[in-house]
């Protein structure tokens, strides 16, 4: 379990499921966690969110077929997100 819980989902502009899934998550940038690999939001316990520099460095020592990357979301242009990032 991380030790951050962030407060920076914007609620507004994201789309939870039925049963609390966020489909389409978008973050206030300035209140992302960026220093630390993980964290969680405030009123999810389930999911874990990896910054891409921490997830990338675990897919790097675990071998790239082990680890399948999700981006859900980002603050390049163009980026394309994952459809379903917490669905497995």
């Amino acid at each position: 379990m991380p030790s951050v819980v962030a407060d920076c989902l914007d609620r507004k502009a994201s789309s939870p499921s039925a049963v609390g899934e966020i489909e389409h998550a978008e973050f206030i940038p300035e209140r992302l966690p960026l220093d630390v690999p993980c964290f969680r939001l405030t009123d999810n316990r389930t999911y874990v969110y990896w910054n891409g520099w921490a997830a990338r460095l675990i897919q790097s020592v675990a071998a790239p077929e082990n680890v399948e990357l999700r981006l859900v979301w980002s603050t390049e242009p163009g980026a394309v997100r994952h459809p379903r990032p917490m669905g497995f």
